[in-house]
Parts: structure tokens; C-alpha cells; sequence
């Protein structure tokens, strides 16, 4: 247990403001933490850095009852209770430092010898320590997709980080707020304290409203920043892809707004596609072809001769009759009418019309706007999503029909539209997206991303080797969905191996992916489970091993935010953060990043670990890890800063600065004019990729759902859109509050209180006044919420009509059951627990976990 330390005001020897980063959720905030005499006692933003405006979010003004939470791990932990189960108590015992490495070291060395696939890892941390691990596994021997993401793969961006990839050629996007005039939301609250850069987004939003911005929330729940907006329009959960076909027919077909000369010169849109569905190509080199309307002949997408291609009708090419992609898609959407979308969405047809009608006036199509001199396409509307849309069955068709809203209008890449999150650095480090041989975008080959998860060109599909499955999904980001489902039925898919060793830190997959209970049988057939971890959560509690890990003002990290993303999108300028301790950490404990070096270094493959750090993280000479060295962990940050950001600006700049600032040109904050590569309008790889999987998923004979591989987009509906029983009425959906980001959060005292206080509906279950009458469900009740495999949950009722009839909400993933969180356990109702992890519900091109859940709902 940690001792909190007290302040002797009459000696004060140390009273100073030191710069850090923020880490109490999923960003990376610029802070300001006043130490006195060794303690810590008061976060401020820092208010000189532009990431976050001198702006931080309650989140990060209270970390400082996280780092002095009593109940933190101080000392290596030994389970001696051989029994593991969220009921059972480990019956911890400390032992030795020496003791803990022997025991992890003696382990991986064995399981190296036979089989290094037999050790996975998972992390929810991101960047720095992300690269870490992997240059750790891959030294090791085991596979880069046997990391294992849990949370972050299961409800985050599987149909979403592969469009925003193959449109802009980065892992995230995000609408220009600065500039937009009429934007929509679906499924994300973006805006409103959550998700990638909180306050900023927040500021962002409030000066586009001021400034005239029309803002639009499309959602089943009227959240946090719904409530903020011009205008909250609910929606049957799953059924944003219906929507937007609906808006894209309304524009292409009964409006008749697009921008033709984007679609030519910027997209696949002109490519001329044949009656199997394929490119038509040119004899010669293979290139797909476009019709020149002036010279009446196809030729070479790329030919310099083409004087105007055309995105209409229909031709013949070497007899075989042909139609651009554009027209395709044109005819594929007519079938979804706002009468026929409103039958699955329950918006109403008038209301599906007028939002299209505004969103097209506001587009701006032929307009420009001059930036810093230089004149650009202005197009002031952006359609963006995230979690909500993309936590499906079929997201990725739903996400692309959303993607297709942006791209008609040309509201690519420019100002005022949705915008890839810094695919481009002229300024720094170079990067930039490539192209491949048919025109179209390859994602951008930055620092410290991954190449394995590029969504085009498509990977090559083959039985499974990852525990993940990753092989069986050619087009996704990440298939992490799949490691539960693999431990629970192994003879399905026959790796040929088991994990028989998991590392596990800063995560907890056991309570933050599907059915706590249910996840625990599964993840506990490891033979061997090693957490570093801050508290004592549900996967550390079936943990064979506890490290304790560092709090994030104990911890040193060169990059915890990485160049390419977690950074503002437009004008505002690249901010590389830095993380430094604050205070000394207890005797021993080190982050676990750290802790991976040693057993490195132990275990005998540290070379081979910085050689892959070299090659993963491309370090540059003369900045490059000797393998035949030993360097302290400071001197790899330093090295790592120097290598990225110049010779000087390694540790002892950003520890007195906490940051480094570059403006970015024009080129770089909007970069669609000046990039080769076309945005895909037309997805013609899937149709192959497709076929792969269909003859591999046969030859092993698994029954394996191949009917999203369509290049064009279309609407099916989840698996709980047909209810095991009449009973199960209601889908429940989750939605993000500003006061708590991921379960951890509400051991957080202020946290919790402030989630009390600010209202009632944040630990409660929001149920409409509608559904509630039918049920005799009164405002206050203690209610059930049961899913269709006999899933509970408990909350009290927040009958109100902020949610769609059609659903019950829940903020948020409460209702902790982790013996060594007595602050958060039991505390509210939580929407994991009603999830389950059959294959059913997970997408099988996008690897997405289909969050529409079926439930009925009772008084306790």
C-alpha cells in the first residue's frame, strides 16, 4: 500500500511547474504539474503548448488521486491460489525482484526453444510503448498480429481506420472545424469531451458554432455533445449505412450535386469497370482505363492525352460493354430511397431529404478560399463517425457509405471538409502516401506506423498462423476479435499452437471486451498470465505474475504521441509531446516498457530487439541502437527523439520545454490537390479479396460470411435485427460521458463523485418514456437488463427522451468487479456485460464486434 506523502510548508526546498503529457485516457494533452517538496499537488494545461489551448478536461485535472491511490501495486506479486476466476481470491504473496525476472525469464526461454508463437501480448498504451512491444515480439519470434489489442480492436475503428487509410492515407480522420460550415455526426461524440483530443475538439466545435457552423448528431442516444448541437436526430441502432445511402441517392440522383471535376481527376470514379465487376485495363501495361469523351476511344487512366474522362453512361471496349465506377455506384444507391431508408432507420423521409438538401447547399461545389496564398477547392461540409457506426456487423460497407457522402462533394482534404489526420510532413521527418499501380492511394509510410495493418492493396489470405486470425482478413486494420473466439473453440481454425505465456499491461481485456465472465474462461486457458499493472483490475486478478507499473508522472517516454496522429488536423501546427517523471517511482517499479528491455536483456535476445526498435521505429543514422551495445532506457529515448526530430531535441530539450512545435504549409494541412495518389470510389480489390478468403475459409471448411466483398456499398442488417424472442424488445447501446474514459477511470474518487453530481443518467440506465410506460418502469427503479445468452446487468432507470424508443443506454463501462477496485466495484450498470463473443457477432471482413445487442428489461 503506498504511503501519501505530506507537504512541510516551513521547509520548502523544491516548488516547481514541470511540462508533461496527460495520460488519463486514450490522448495526449500538453500538462503542467506543480510539485512541492517531492509531492504533487495540482495539474494545470500547459498554457504556452497548442495541442490542447491551455485546456484540460476534469480527467486530467484529477490524476493526481490516481497517482496516490492507496491501493497501487508497489511490489512483484505471486498468486498462490491455484484456482483463477473473478470470484476467486489470488491470495497474493510479494516476493523478490530477483524472484519475479527468474520466473518470467525461465518461462520465455523454454517456450522460445519450442515455439515462440506460444507467447502474445497486449497493451492498450499507444505509440511509443506500442513500438516497443512490437520490436519485443518480433525479436522474440512470436508474430507481430499475436498482439493482442483487446479494447481498442473490439469497439473502437475496425470499419473506420480502413476507409480513412485508403482515402487519406491515414489511421485516423476528423472534420476542419475551423473552416466547416455544415457538418453531421454519427455514432461519435466527438466534440464533446471524448475521444482523440477532448478539449481541443470541444474548443473547436464552440467556435464553429459561434461562428455559424449548422452542427448535426445523428444518434440513438442524445449524448453529451448532441446536446449541444443545432440538431439531434435519433436512429435505430446499426443503421447509420442506410442513412447515408439514402443522403448519396438523394444527392447523385434526385439533386444532382456532385463535383465532377474532383470525382475525374481525384478518384477512380472515371475508371471504366466491366460486366464482372473488374477494371477494364489497358492490353499493354495493365492500367485500368477511362472513356475520353472528346476522343470518343478508352485509354490508360494516366495517359497524358486524356482531354476529358467521363464519369456517365455506358461504352464498349474491345466489344465487352463497360461503365465508369461512378455511374455504378449512381445506379446502386437509386434502390435506397429516403422513404426506403426510413423504414430501417425510423428518421423520418422529409428529415433524410432536408439534411441532404442543406448538406449539398452548404458543399460549395467550383468554390475556393485562398490560404496563406495559396488558392484551394473549398468545400465547408464534413460527415464524420467513429465508434457507434463502425461497432458493427457489415461496418465497413456502412462505414465507406458514409466515407462516399464526403467524396461526391469533393469535402476531401481541403478546408471546411473531412480531413485525413496529418498524412502528409514536408516540415519534418518526410512522409507522405504512395500510389500503386492502379492510381489509388496507398496509406502513408510514416514513423511508428505498422505496415501489416494496411487495408490496400489487400494482404495475401492464407490459413491462419496469428492467434488473431489476422490472415482470414485481408482488408482490416486488426482482427483482435478473433483471439477470444480462437482460445473457446481452437479445432475451428488450428494454428497449431496454443498461447501457453500472455503479457498483459495497461489493459484489461478480461472486463473491457465482452462478457467479463465470459471473457475470463477463455483468456485464463493461458497457461501463464504475466500484468504489469497500476491496480489490481479483473486480468490482473487473473494474473499468475504482477508487476507493478509506473503511473504516467513516473514514467519516460519520447513519443507519447505519435507524428502522424493524436495530433490536430488543418492548420495548427505538429506538436510532438513528451513524457517525463514527475516524482521518483517506488523502490524497483519502472513502466512497463522498461520492464521489457530487462527481460530482453535477460532472456538473451536484447540485440535483436533494438535492431527491430531500429528498423520498426526507422531510426536514422547517425542516431541508430547498436546491437552490440548496451544502453540505458534514457538513452534510447534520446536517441529516438534525436533520430526523429533533429540532433537537438533529444532528452535534455524536451525536458526543459516538454514539447517541440513545427508550423505546417498549406500542402500539409490540406492535401488533396497535391497528392497523385486517387481516392477510391470504386472498391475493385475487394472482389478478389473476397474470392481468396471464400477458397481458404472452404478448404477449411469453416462456415465464413463473404457477402460484404461488393466494390459498391449497400445496408444488411446486424444478427440481433432477428431476436431470438419477442421479449428481447430493446437494443442496448453505450455511449461516452466526459467525466470517464474506459472502466479505470471510476476508481478515481473525483471522477466518481463528478459523475454523480453532474447527473444522475451517468451511472444509470437511460430507458425512453415510451418503452418504460409499456414496462411499469418509473423513473429511479432498479431495473434488469438480460442480452439473448442470459447476460445481466443492473442499473436504476433514467426514464427520459434523450435515447430512441427502440433502445436503452448505458455511459460508459461500470459496474467494475475486480476484488482490488473497491472504489468502482459495483458501481453502476455496464454494457460489456451483456456482449458475447460468438462468431455470429463479429464481421467477417472488418473483424468489427456488432454492438446491436438485444435485451429485455425488468425490475430487480
Amino acid at each position: 500500500m503506498q504511503k501519501i506523502p505530506q507537504i512541510n510548508n516551513s521547509k520548502t526546498q523544491d516548488d516547481t511547474w514541470i511540462p508533461t503529457t496527460c495520460w488519463m485516457c486514450y490522448n495526449s494533452c500538453s500538462i503542467l504539474v506543480h510539485r512541492v517538496n517531492g509531492v504533487i499537488i495540482k495539474v494545470e494545461a500547459d498554457p504556452n503548448n497548442p495541442q490542447n489551448d491551455s485546456r484540460i478536461c476534469p480527467k486530467g485535472g484529477s490524476a493526481i488521486m490516481n497517482y496516490y491511490n492507496p491501493l497501487r501495486v508497489t511490489k512483484p506479486l505471486r498468486r498462490t491460489n491455484p484456482k483463477k476466476g473473478l470470484d476467486q481470491d489470488p491470495k497474493w504473496e510479494e516476493i523478490s525482484w530477483d524472484e519475479a525476472y527468474k520466473i518470467i525469464v525461465d518461462k520465455l526461454v523454454e517456450i522460445r526453444k519450442r515455439d515462440p508463437r506460444r507467447v502474445v501480448l497486449s497493451t492498450f498504451d499507444i505509440h511509443w510503448p506500442t513500438t516497443c512491444m512490437f520490436a519485443f515480439a518480433t525479436a522474440y519470434g512470436t508474430l507481430p498480429s499475436n498482439i493482442y489489442f483487446g479494447p481498442a480492436a473490439y469497439w473502437c475503428g475496425n470499419g473506420f481506420h480502413p476507409i480513412t487509410m485508403m482515402v487519406h492515407g491515414t489511421f485516423w480522420a476528423d472534420s476542419d472545424r475551423d473552416q466547416c460550415k455544415y457538418l453531421i455526426q454519427l455514432g461519435t461524440g466527438t466534440g464533446g469531451i471524448v475521444n482523440h483530443l477532448p478539449p481541443k475538439h470541444a474548443l473547436k466545435t464552440a467556435d464553429a458554432k459561434m461562428r455559424g457552423m449548422k452542427f448535426v448528431v445523428v444518434d440513438p442516444t442524445c449524448t453529451n455533445v448532441a446536446s449541444k448541437a443545432d440538431e439531434w436526430v435519433p436512429i435505430r441502432p446499426g443503421t447509420d449505412g442506410a442513412f447515408a445511402l439514402a443522403m448519396l441517392n438523394v444527392l447523385l440522383n434526385e439533386l444532382g450535386v456532385y463535383d465532377a471535376p474532383y470525382l475525374k481527376q481525384h478518384t477512380n470514379a472515371p475508371y471504366l469497370v466491366g460486366q464482372d465487376g473488374h477494371y477494364i485495363r489497358d492490353m499493354e501495361s495493365g492500367k485500368p482505363c477511362v472513356w475520353d469523351a472528346v476522343d470518343s476511344k478508352s485509354k490508360c487512366f494516366d495517359d497524358v492525352s486524356v482531354k476529358d474522362c467521363t464519369i456517365l453512361g455506358e461504352y464498349t471496349v474491345n466489344g465487352a460493354k463497360c461503365i465508369p465506377a461512378f455511374q455504378l455506384l449512381k445506379n446502386s444507391v437509386k434502390k435506397w430511397t429516403p422513404e426506403a431508408a426510413s423504414r430501417v432507420t425510423t428518421i423520418p423521409t422529409e428529415t433524410i431529404r432536408r439534411i441532404t438538401k442543406e448538406f449539398a447547399e452548404a458543399s460549395n461545389i467550383g468554390g475556393t478560399i485562398t490560404i496563406q496564398g495559396v488558392e484551394l477547392p473549398y468545400r465547408p461540409v464534413a460527415v464524420d463517425w467513429s465508434k457507434g457506426t463502425s461497432g458493427h456487423a457489415h461496418a465497413y460497407l456502412s462505414c465507406w457509405s458514409i466515407a462516399l457522402l464526403n467524396i461526391v462533394v469533393g469535402a476531401i482534404g481541403v478546408p471546411g471538409s473531412w480531413l485525413g489526420q496529418n498524412p502528409v510532413n514536408l516540415t519534418g521527418p518526410k512522409w507522405g502516401p504512395e500510389t500503386s499501380r492502379d492510381g489509388l492511394l496507398i496509406p502513408s509510410k510514416h514513423p511508428l506506423a505498422r505496415s501489416t495493418n494496411d487495408p490496400y492493396p489487400s494482404r495475401i489470405v492464407t490459413r491462419p498462423q496469428s492467434f488473431t486470425c489476422f490472415e482470414l482478413f485481408p482488408v482490416a486494420p486488426y482482427s483482435d476479435t478473433m483471439f477470444i473466439p480462437n482460445l473457446m473453440n481452437p479445432e475451428l481454425f488450428n494454428v497449431g499452437y496454443m498461447p501457453e505465456f500472455w503479457i498483459v499491461a495497461r489493459a484489461n481485456p478480461v472486463f473491457n471486451t465482452v462478457n467479463a465472465n465470459e471473457a475470463c474462461e477463455a483468456l485464463k486457458k493461458i497457461p501463464f498470465i504475466l500484468s504489469i499493472a497500476f491496480e489490481l483490475n479483473e486480468t490482473a486478478q487473473i494474473a499468475d505474475i504482477v508487476l507493478p507499473d509506473a503511473h504516467s508522472f513516473e514514467r519516460l517516454e519520447p513519443f507519447p504521441n505519435e507524428p502522424y496522429s493524436w495530433q490536430n488536423s488543418g492548420m495548427d501546427p505538429w506538436v510532438y509531446l513528451f513524457r517525463q517523471p514527475i516524482v521518483n517511482s517506488p523502490p524497483g517499479v519502472k513502466s512497463w516498457t522498461e520492464y521489457l528491455f530487462d527481460i530482453a536483456e535477460k532472456a538473451g535476445f536484447l540485440p535483436d530487439m533494438y535492431a527491430m526498435l531500429n528498423i520498426i521505429f526507422d531510426m536514422n543514422p547517425p542516431y541508430v541502437l547498436d546491437p552490440h551495445k548496451k544502453y540505458t532506457y534514457a538513452e534510447i529515448c534520446d536517441i529516438a527523439l534525436k533520430s526523429k526530430i533533429g540532433p537537438d531535441h533529444g532528452l535534455d530539450y524536451m525536458k526543459k520545454h516538454g514539447y517541440y512545435v513545427m508550423q505546417k504549409k498549406v500542402q500539409e494541412a490540406y492535401p488533396r490537390p497535391f497528392l497523385k495518389g486517387r481516392a477510391p470510389v470504386y472498391l475493385e480489390h475487394l472482389i478478389q479479396a473476397g474470392e481468396d478468403v471464400k477458397k481458404t475459409t472452404k478448404e477449411m471448411s469453416l462456415k465464413w460470411d463473404t457477402s460484404d466483398y461488393i466494390p459498391l456499398p449497400d445496408w444488411h442488417p446486424c444478427p440481433g435485427y432477428n431476436p431470438k424472442s419477442p421479449e428481447y424488445d430493446l437494443f442496448a447501446t453505450c455511449h461516452k460521458i466526459p467525466q470517464h474514459t474506459f472502466g479505470f477511470s471510476l476508481n478515481n474518487p473525483w471522477l466518481k463523485e463528478l459523475g454523480s453530481t453532474v447527473g444522475p443518467w451517468n451511472y444509470g440506465i437511460k430507458i425512453h418514456t415510451s418503452a418504460a410506460a409499456k414496462k411499469g418502469i418509473e423513473n429511479g427503479d432498479e431495473i434488469w437488463l438480460e442480452s439473448e445468452w442470459g447476460y445481466k446487468t443492473r442499473g436504476r432507470a433514467v426514464v427520459t427522451e434523450a435515447v430512441h424508443p427502440e433502445t436503452v443506454s448505458i455511459s460508459g463501462q461500470f459496474g467494475k468487479l475486480a476484488l482490488g477496485e473497491p472504489v468502482a466495484r459495483g458501481v453502476g450498470p455496464s454494457w460489456n456485460a451483456l456482449a458475447t463473443n460468438q462468431l455470429e457477432y463479429i464481421d467477417k471482413l472488418s473483424s468489427a464486434h456488432d454492438m446491436c445487442i438485444r435485451v429485455k428489461v425488468y425490475k430487480t
